[in-house]
């Protein structure tokens, strides 16, 4: 990619499933959770929920937990908060550290856009070692995707740039970048994705520009390599 257009472009990242697996944030959670009935109770249920999981992907593997426990269903609350509020046992692949690297060096700016609560995507950011990043969090905005406000205040932060969103849900990430002109990129990654990449609505507006398979393919897909 040309250095010149990247000395002047806003590189604009979501954060589960492009920055690093959401299913290793699962697992970290399910081991959290394992440890802290263990604690409280003296059973372990660490096989049992992670085998759940595996072959209930959309399942929620908390009342499962609370059953195998022998605890009231009233207990999963906690349970949901604890794994919220569990520092993850998360990180980049070593490649994407260093393209981040890179990308702090050439890029005008790095931010990330991320829809989730506040405590549980700044402790996921920290065990990523990205809190020195600008960070806009839909909790802290009062709004998810698509709203356009965080993008807005980016165009705002550093004015007339080039930009450049990343993210992996075709329901929400891709409606606001296309709409102000952004270019939008997908990340598509088979069988690692929490998100569903299928939608049953026209895909225009909700469709990337540009579909990559890894973050390390970007500067070839926009052919400025």
């Amino acid at each position: 990619m040309n250095q010149i257009f990247k000395s002047n472009t806003v590189l604009v990242l979501d954060l589960d499933d492009t920055l690093y697996d959401e299913i290793d944030y699962v697992f970290s959670g399910i081991q959290h959770i394992s440890e802290l009935i263990k604690k409280t109770t003296g059973i372990c249920v660490i096989n049992e929920l992670t085998a759940y999981r595996k072959n209930n992907i959309h399942s929620d593997f908390l009342h499962y937990a609370c059953e195998c426990a022998g605890l009231p269903i009233a207990a999963k609350d906690s349970l949901l908060w604890s794994y919220r509020l569990h520092e993850p046992n998360i990180k980049l692949r070593s490649e994407i550290f260093n393209w981040l690297s890179i990308c702090k060096n050439e890029y005008h700016a790095l931010a990330i856009l991320t829809d989730g609560r506040a405590i549980t995507q700044r402790l996921k950011l920290k065990a990523l070692g990205l809190l020195d990043l600008p960070l806009y969090i839909s909790e802290e905005w009062g709004a998810e995707k698509p709203n356009k406000d965080r993008f807005l205040a980016i165009q705002e932060r550093w004015g007339k740039k080039n930009y450049i969103y990343i993210g992996d849900n075709l329901n929400k990430d891709f409606i606001t970048p296309n709409e102000l002109n952004w270019t939008s990129i997908g990340l598509k990654r088979k069988d690692l994705h929490i998100h569903n990449q299928t939608i049953k609505i026209p895909l225009n507006i909700y469709s990337p520009k540009y579909w990559i398979e890894d973050l390390l393919d970007l500067d070839s897909v926009l052919n400025f390599s």
